[in-house]
């Protein structure tokens, strides 16, 4: 068989094909324009040639010869046309004849239909109990749906609606045996589907249809998950995995065994659960016209398909309307919502963080996670009808916020835990100097080594795993630089979280000292959590956040093609993005730490002034007579108190810079009193023994000018030149910012304890014994307090306004002598 030629015309490739199939000869003849039968035969040349090349008889004969078969040729056409329409005539009649046999078929035929229904009906009972009897409630509810048509059209007649209220009987038995099937607690959610496709065949209420199926499978499913839960518990290792039981690594083992439940669950469990919501859809809320119709659809396939039958899938639709769909809707909703809850719940089980987060290997859940993510996208009505496509997310959201508040929340925990064993240590020891500068030490910086190595490392290393994972989950929800985002914004709130906890924490000490007795021991904590919070602002929180940057910031890389792509590669400098949140934190913390060390100050101060309020015994001197001999001890106290806190404040702030002069100024202000005294200067102001740095200030003694007016008289003059001085001098402010430092800390305590000193010598009437007293001790401080402070003009002015103010409260006001005052306060000098 000849090949054919692809470059042939259509209609000749046919006629091609047409010989080759037929095995006729195919070979095409050359085209030759004088070949009388050749499509390309010429007949002016075919004439010219007979002209020239042949005889007069030969043309004549010729002619003959063509006239012959011209002639031929039209008798064949017309005895061929005759015979076509003979043909044609003949099949119009045979067609004729064959409609008339159908329509009397057809009419036969819907006589015998007819025949055979109206036998089927008087059957039916008969069928319908046989049904009842073998348990075949579906092919009853067949037969009874196929005649109910028939009996409205035939209701008129009595024998029929006799037959129909017979079977309407057995139906009502019926349709209370597949409710009794249906409650029973080995019913399938199949079975119990298809029951209900049965109801609705048989048009029973929709509205009352759809709350029975709403009960019994809601009660069905609960029952099938904890079912299944218990089941997972007994899984072997290599089930559906092809995993060794024997095999030795325990993450492989971790992996498969998670893996294994949750494919069980979703297996066994969400497959029910689909297809009860594909189910009460498809029969309920799908919004098909009609009251309980039959619908045929290709793309819905209906669990109700009994598995016996080889029937076409069928989907029985009720149409509710108004009030009764929106009932529906909402009850369906509140069941697959509870569903859903208990499903979850179930799946977090398998996502439970280890008590210590960073043992915990974020791969793990991860591949969990894309396991739950891809089943539920498989479960297509689950997710556009009941929305756990949006439910999964949000687990997914959820694990990742809980993961990092979990990873920093236990940094948190263990922070504060150090801090409560610190508390605890103190809470035994009577005071707060018995616990060594250098234990003190210690534990500032153990606790801030630990914290910026902890947080540096095991902490953002979990979560660098996370972020430089290959899962397809972390793809398919907006990338890493998305999952890198909202670590970002959790350790932003973790720094809110801490600084929170520490200034409660120190908060809930300082309440322990206020409602303490004066006795108590005054916490260290607060000043402990200051110069922590302080640290943490001046280098801590940079440190943290240059390693948060290296290790879990996108760096983005343009490309030449225009495409900017992101990578993990080490950086030298904080990431863009963070500067933000490492301002706010540095800022926060600073803050934070003024206010403890505020709070410190205050609380401080008030503890002391409490004491001088309680115990001083000048305010109720105006029955003693005796002779004052000593400094008070309230004094005494004061200054003891004073010396440990300033023991604490240095061993946490440290010594000022130029702190190494300290001890030259106090070995010369020691020289300064013993040479006085050696001179036996008695009538010496109270200013000669200041510290050498004012000691060319001679109106710096808080008595010299209560010396001066015993002197000249001249009492009220120098009361109101006082008060000039008081008006135009600098406002000081008791309760404001607290520098840095002992100098800061140690001035905020002593000015609040002295202006309180005052106010209260301001209410009280004192004697001269009184009076005497409170010279003697103002002096006392004076004496021993400088050493507190870089400038001691501030508290010696408040002595002076101390002293002042008790000269005017004073009944008869009388100054001693310097060198009584100065043999009580040093006996032994």
């Amino acid at each position: 068989m000849e090949p054919i030629t692809l470059s042939l015309p259509k209609r000749r490739a046919k006629l091609n094909l047409l010989r080759n199939y037929y095995g006729l000869d195919s070979d095409e003849k050359k085209a030759d324009p004088l070949d009388i039968d050749h499509k390309s035969f010429e007949p002016d040349k075919y004439f010219n040639k007979l002209l020239s090349g042949e005889h007069l008889n030969t043309l004549i004969q010729r002619n003959n010869e063509l006239t012959t078969e011209i002639r031929q040729l039209d008798g064949d056409m017309e005895t061929l046309v005759y015979e076509n329409y003979s043909k044609f005539i003949s099949a119009t009649d045979t067609i004729r004849k064959m409609r008339n046999n159908v329509e009397t078929m057809e009419t036969e035929m819907d006589q015998l239909t007819k025949i055979m229904k109206v036998q089927f009906i008087f059957e039916l009972p008969k069928r319908l109990n046989h049904c009842l009897e073998h348990q075949s409630y579906a092919q009853a509810a067949r037969y009874y749906a196929r005649t109910s048509k028939l009996f409205e059209h035939y209701r008129t007649l009595s024998v029929f609606n006799s037959i129909e209220i017979e079977c309407k009987e057995i139906i009502q038995k019926v349709t209370m045996k597949m409710r009794e099937n249906m409650m029973k607690s080995e019913a399938t959610g199949i079975e119990i589907a298809e029951s209900i496709s049965l109801l609705i065949m048989l048009k029973e209420p929709g509205f009352q249809l759809q709350r029975e199926y709403l009960e019994i499978g809601g009660k069905f499913l609960e029952q099938f998950l904890l079912k299944t839960v218990k089941e997972m518990s007994t899984l072997p290792l290599d089930y559906s995995i092809g995993v060794d039981a024997d095999d030795e690594l325990p993450l492989a083992q971790t992996l498969v065994k998670s893996n294994n439940r949750l494919n069980y669950l979703n297996n066994k469990f969400l497959t029910e659960l689909n297809r009860f919501v594909e189910s009460f859809y498809g029969f309920f809320l799908s919004g098909g016209k009609g009251q309980n119709k039959e619908v045929k659809s290709n793309t819905y396939k209906s669990p109700t398909r009994s598995p016996k039958t080889t029937e076409g899938t069928r989907i029985f639709h009720v149409n509710l309307k108004g009030e009764e769909r929106s009932t529906a809707e909402k009850d369906f909703v509140v069941v697959v919502n509870a569903l859903a809850k208990d499903y979850f719940e179930v799946v977090n089980t398998l996502l439970e963080f280890p008590d210590n987060i960073t043992s915990l290997n974020p791969s793990i859940h991860l591949h969990i996670l894309d396991e739950l993510y891809w089943a539920i996208l498989s479960r297509t009505s689950l997710c556009n009808i009941a929305g756990f496509q949006e439910r999964v997310n949000q687990i997914i959201d959820n694990w990742e916020n809980n993961l990092a508040k979990k990873v920093f929340g236990s940094l948190e925990s263990q922070f504060l835990d150090r801090f409560a064993i610190f508390t605890q240590s103190k809470s035994g020891e009577e005071t707060s100097s018995q616990m060594t500068a250098q234990n003190i030490q210690f534990f500032v910086l153990d606790n801030e080594t630990w914290f910026t190595n902890y947080l540096s490392g095991e902490c953002l290393a979990l979560l660098e795993e996370c972020v430089r994972t290959d899962a397809e989950i972390i793809r398919q929800r907006g990338g890493v630089a998305q999952l890198s985002q909202r670590f970002q914004t959790s350790f932003r709130e973790f720094w809110d979280s801490i600084i929170l906890s520490m200034l409660e924490y120190a908060s809930a000490n300082i309440q322990m000292t206020k409602m303490g007795s004066v006795d108590s021991i005054l916490s260290i904590v607060p000043l402990v959590m200051a110069r922590i919070l302080y640290d943490f602002a001046e280098m801590i929180i940079s440190q943290v956040y240059q390693a948060y940057s290296s290790r879990l910031c996108l760096r983005r890389e343009p490309q030449t093609l225009g495409i900017d792509s992101y990578s993990f590669k080490d950086r030298t400098e904080i990431a863009k993005e963070l500067m933000k949140d490492l301002k706010e934190v540095i800022f926060l913390c600073k803050e934070s730490s003024q206010n403890l060390l505020r709070c410190y100050v205050e609380i401080a101060g008030n503890w002391i002034s409490e004491k001088i309020r309680l115990n001083y015994p000048g305010f109720s001197s105006l029955q003693i007579i005796h002779p004052v001999e000593e400094v008070s001890d309230i004094c005494k106290e004061i200054l003891s108190n004073l010396t440990t806190i300033n023991n604490d404040v240095v061993t946490l702030f440290g010594e000022p810079a130029d702190s190494h002069k300290n001890q030259e100024t106090k070995s010369i202000y020691q020289e300064s009193i013993k040479g006085d005294l050696s001179r036996g200067a008695s009538n010496l102001s109270l200013n000669s023994l200041t510290a050498p740095s004012y000691r060319r200030n001679q109106s710096s003694s808080p008595l010299n000018w209560l010396d001066n007016q015993r002197r000249h008289n001249f009492i009220i003059t120098h009361i109101d030149q006082t008060q000039i001085e008081k008006f135009f001098s600098e406002r000081v402010e008791i309760y404001g910012t607290v520098d840095f430092g002992k100098y800061g800390i140690m001035i905020g305590i002593m000015k609040i304890i002295l202006k309180t000193f005052i106010e209260i010598i301001r209410l009280q009437t004192l004697s001269r014994t009184a009076f005497e007293k409170i010279q003697i001790d103002c002096e006392f401080l004076r004496l021993n307090l400088w050493k507190f402070f870089d400038d001691e003009r501030l508290i010696v002015n408040l002595l002076q306004e101390l002293a002042t103010s008790a000269y005017r409260r004073c009944i008869d006001p009388i100054t001693l002598d310097f060198a009584l005052i100065e043999k009580i306060i040093n006996p032994n000098a």
